[in-house]
């Protein structure tokens, strides 16, 4: 009896490390898709900042004309 219950004792704890160590790697792994989530964010908010500047540069470049044309509050 002795035997059979630390046999199933022995089971439980197995399984718990094994439960344990699955746990601690989906964390990892949740941890690493987290941090390329927010490299990705970096890059996409910098990509944006680019366009935002090229967008104004295009702009200031216009002759006033078309800057009448283009200018946001225009109400055609």
């Amino acid at each position: 009896m002795f035997f059979k219950t630390r046999k199933e004792m022995q089971s439980l704890i197995d399984s718990s490390r094994k439960s344990l160590k699955n746990a601690e790697e989906k964390i990892e792994q949740r941890n690493k898709l987290l941090r390329n989530q927010t490299n990705e964010i970096k890059e996409l908010k910098a990509r944006i900042k680019d366009l935002e500047n090229n967008v104004e540069f295009l702009y200031n470049n216009l002759t006033p004309k078309k800057r009448e044309l283009v200018r946001p509050d225009n109400q055609n």
